[in-house]
């Protein structure tokens, strides 16, 4: 949108998006101070800019302006303003421009709320790839467990007093085998 002030804040002129954003009629904002448009808690700092462009000439630009709409809902807005002068390079007014940036805002929190999904999903993945790594490296050492532990049994009889034993630790290597089978269907 597109509007122009005079040098106490008087709306001179709006464009149709201005009245658009603002939810008044052209009409019903010309002449009006734009403090009827201007969220409270941007007033102070609304006043201050138009001051330094009024006293410096240089235009200035808000990236994170707020306007209060005919309904009072606030929208946030960029804002550009510039100084107007006469042809004797006298200060006359303000213009500016204006841009509803609700949906910008919307698709920035929507894409900040897609990254992080997406590094969530990127942890769960080196998560899968370490606990895989690690299940496999624990299987080959549990197979090297079993098949000593299988020769041991091949030439010993039931009766040999560490039999039991090499036996438990067959039955410790199959619990560790389903084990690493979680891991891997984790992974």
């Amino acid at each position: 949108g597109f509007f122009e002030m005079d040098l106490e804040g008087h709306f001179t002129f709006v464009n149709n998006s201005v009245s658009n954003i603002l939810g008044y009629s052209a009409g019903e904002v010309i002449g009006q101070n734009n403090t009827i448009c201007t969220d409270p808690a941007d007033g102070e700092r609304m006043n201050r800019i138009m001051d330094r462009v009024r006293r410096t000439g240089k235009s200035d630009r808000l990236s994170d302006f707020r306007v209060k709409r005919r309904d009072g809902d606030i929208v946030p807005v960029e804002m550009s303003i510039y100084l107007m002068k006469n042809e004797a390079g006298q200060p006359i007014g303000l213009r500016g421009m204006i841009r509803d940036i609700s949906e910008k805002i919307k698709s920035d929190a929507e894409k900040r709320k897609l990254e992080k999904q997406l590094m969530q999903a990127q942890k769960m993945e080196a998560i899968g790839n370490l606990a895989g790594g690690i299940a496999h490296d624990f299987n080959n050492i549990l197979m090297g467990m079993q098949g000593n532990a299988s020769l041991m049994l091949l030439n010993m009889e039931e009766d040999h007093p560490h039999f039991e034993k090499v036996k438990t630790i067959e039955r410790y290597v199959e619990g560790g085998a389903a084990l690493t089978k979680q891991l891997l269907g984790f992974a």
